[in-house]
């Protein structure tokens, strides 16, 4: 009696298709020593299918994995069978936890491969980025005031200062602004008393594309100025005072570096093709100054920055 009690036990031990661990018959998981044991796998698949507690659930899907060393790593045979077919495969590692991670993962997908792809998720959050995005920022409203030197349309250099408030995309901007350039003086060759004062008071309406370097903006604005230039006569009796318009396209780049929060420095250089040009005479003599069509300034400022 005693020697066919230890029949029946070993038949048992070596029924085939059994699992380790007491395992469902569903799944079959044997491993050498060492190597991770059927219920850490079971706990693997469920981690992927997202199911806490209980038995393990593979519903029509069965799968036999075999793992043997072999030389100095070791070797899977997975045998996996579902609705949609068996599937024979064989996996060799270094390690035995990758073989076992293997098998968790292919079961996954064929029990629920929804359930699967949705545990991956936050996995590929946790990757870090390739590229740090700059922090998207909405539209946003500026104040600048700046100073510099222009060329034309009055006589020479002349200093000039302007006022300019701008609405702030991400890669845009548009721009109003006011300027002033001070005055110069020009006089007949022949008569160098006699001549006029010139000054300029002008308004600027700029689009401007802005490309970004890190933390530095680089606008490339392109826009009309209009303005008054006025010329007020001396050197003769009755001298009077008289405005023409100048009217110009102007284009040009400019760089914008943050000093701290919402304050910019910006520096500024324009070239301006003028369209309608101003021309002076005093009294009956000959004409005393003409503009060029071409103008040109460089301007450096500071720019304040509000939401």
């Amino acid at each position: 009696m005693r020697l066919g009690g230890w029949s029946i036990a070993m038949a048992l031990l070596l029924a085939p298709g059994r699992a380790l661990g007491g395992a469902a018959p569903n799944f079959v998981w044997q491993a050498p020593q060492g190597c991770p044991s059927p219920e850490t796998v079971r706990a693997l698949i469920a981690n992927w299918l997202g199911q806490t507690g209980g038995e393990l659930e593979l519903g029509a899907v069965s799968v036999a994995a075999r793992v043997r060393a072999e030389g100095d790593g070791f070797v899977l045979d997975m045998t996996l069978k579902s609705p949609a077919g068996s599937d024979r495969e064989q996996h060799a590692a270094r390690r035995c936890e990758t073989l076992s991670k293997i098998v968790a993962l292919k079961v996954a997908l064929a029990v629920d491969p929804v359930a699967a792809l949705e545990a991956a998720e936050p996995k590929a959050s946790r990757r870090p980025r390739l590229l740090s995005p700059t922090p998207e920022r909405t539209l946003a409203g500026a104040l600048r005031a700046a100073g510099g030197v222009a060329l034309g349309p009055l006589p020479g250099v002349a200093p000039t200062i302007s006022l300019t408030g701008s609405l702030i995309w991400p890669d845009f901007r548009g721009e109003l602004g006011l300027g002033y350039r001070f005055r110069r003086t020009v006089t007949y060759d022949a008569l160098p008393g006699v001549g006029a004062e010139l000054e300029m008071l002008a308004a600027t309406g700029r689009v401007c594309p802005t490309a970004t370097l890190g933390r530095i903006e680089i606008p490339l604005c392109v826009g009309v100025e209009g303005g008054i230039v006025r010329a007020e006569g001396f050197g003769v009796a009755d001298a009077k005072t008289s405005d023409r318009p100048w009217v110009a396209l102007v284009i040009g780049p400019a760089l914008t570096v943050p000093l701290f929060a919402g304050v910019y420095v910006w520096l500024e250089a324009d070239a301006g093709f003028g369209i309608v040009l101003p021309s002076f005479r005093v009294r009956n003599l000959p004409r005393l100054y003409q503009a060029e069509s071409g103008a040109a300034q460089a301007v450096a400022g500071l720019e304040l920055r509000f939401p």
